[in-house]
């Protein structure tokens, strides 16, 4: 069975600064991930990708 993956971001704010991650090809990015679309809901899929694991 293949599954359909979605890359996702977000833009988190805190104190007034916004969070991004490193990229490994030296770039500046949102924090974000693959996710199977097979989420019922895609927030709840953006929220385990981000905050399971950057935050």
């Amino acid at each position: 069975m293949v599954r359909s993956m979605d890359f996702t971001r977000a833009a988190i704010f805190k104190d007034g600064k916004i969070l991004l991650v490193h990229e490994n090809n030296g770039t500046w990015a949102l924090p974000g991930g693959w996710l199977n679309i097979d989420y019922w809901e895609q927030v709840l899929g953006t929220y385990k990708v981000i905050f399971e694991r950057h935050v």
